[in-house]
């Protein structure tokens, strides 16, 4: 029997994954969180012998370490940008393999960037960004890419309609999503080069039919490490990127710029400035709920093709798709030692063919 701690064991996502592991015969599944309440809650609600709970800090690396004894995977869907680090450190003590659906931020990366070579060494995986966005992308590339003799253009849109009242999110979550407003670059390869633009700039925009229920929606072009690295395993591909509509107008071009400037003149404005936010996704929040990953490609050798993974629930997809990739870890499919992107590592097709048979709706066609 082999056990897997999830840290953020008591959140949304957390609970989530635990299920998907336990969805696997010989696992067990430890969640790891500060609140003993809430941590039995889940727990209860999986009820399933295989599933303990350790009531932990992540800044506590002492008790951090003596909650992993006896895993050899930590699954990290907690909010711990800013502990990066030192989570990372731990893991690599305890000698257990490494996944999370963090985001991609410049701290992250180079905590965990610093750190690869001792995983490595260590012979252990150091896999990152597993969910939506980071994750899905370079998945969805992957899985097409036989399909030319030269993959050239890979352009995705990805639309998250989300009922922001249906989750009740700590303040480190709440802030974790501010910073990754924060973070927000726009850029992409575009006709050969990498581009970088204002988020403003109309060259950085698109406009993108998400089909029922949503339609057209105009989009901004985001940055994801994945994409470089998509460059790198097809040097053919002359334009890939990532497009992302809006939540509403009001938080598009209201509340999202003034938090921004709030946060870059003080820190201290941080809690206020995520409150506004909230706010402003929850009064704004209306149906149709759900998510679409829409991706178009084409290049020598075949038709243009048109790909689609749907699913109700955002929260439920960026699970699905950590829970599958974690799986392949326990299996042994994902066996690449150090630092890798979840989106480039895991087995493409045995993923989609999981997150589908779960419930996600993938609509595969040409274009």
């Amino acid at each position: 029997m082999k056990t897997v701690a999830v840290l953020g064991g008591s959140g949304v996502s957390g609970r989530a994954i635990a299920e998907w592991l336990l969805a696997k015969e010989g696992t067990n599944v430890r969640l790891l969180g500060r609140t003993e309440a809430k941590l039995r809650k889940v727990a209860d609600s999986l009820n399933d012998q295989r599933v303990s709970i350790r009531v932990v800090d992540a800044k506590d690396q002492v008790g951090l370490r003596a909650a992993l004894d006896g895993t050899s995977l930590i699954v990290v869907a907690a909010p711990v940008l800013d502990q990066c680090a030192a989570v990372a450190q731990t893991a690599l003590d305890a000698g257990v393999n490494w996944l999370d659906i963090l985001i991609d931020n410049g701290p992250k990366l180079k905590a965990l960037t610093a750190i690869a070579p001792l995983f490595e060494r260590a012979g252990l995986s150091l896999i990152t960004g597993s969910g939506v966005h980071p994750g899905l992308p370079g998945v969805m590339a992957r899985a097409i890419a036989g399909h030319y003799d030269t993959l050239q253009k890979v352009e995705i849109g990805m639309l998250m309609s989300v009922d922001w009242n249906k989750y009740g999110f700590t303040d480190e979550t709440a802030n974790e999503f501010v910073v990754e407003g924060m973070s927000f670059k726009t850029a992409g390869w575009v006709r050969g080069a990498y581009r970088k633009y204002w988020w403003i700039d109309p060259r950085a925009l698109r406009r993108i039919d998400f089909g029922a229920p949503f339609g057209k929606r105009g989009c901004v072009l985001m940055e994801l490490e994945e994409i470089h690295g998509l460059k790198q395993l097809y040097p053919g591909l002359d334009t890939a990127y990532m497009a992302v509509a809006g939540f509403s107008p009001l938080v598009d071009w209201v509340i999202m710029p003034a938090s921004l400037v709030m946060m870059a003149v003080s820190k201290k404005a941080v809690p206020t400035a995520t409150k506004m936010l909230w706010n402003g996704l929850r009064r704004s929040a209306k149906p149709p709920f759900g998510i679409t990953v829409t991706m178009t490609t084409s290049g020598d050798g075949n038709d243009p093709v048109k790909l689609v993974v749907h699913h109700e629930d955002a929260y439920w997809l960026t699970a699905a798709i950590a829970g599958a990739t974690a799986r392949q870890m326990l299996d042994g499919v994902i066996t690449d030692k150090g630092l890798h992107s979840a989106a480039l590592v895991a087995d493409a097709h045995q993923l989609l063919a999981d997150i589908e048979a779960a419930g996600a709706e993938l609509i595969l066609g040409t274009t």
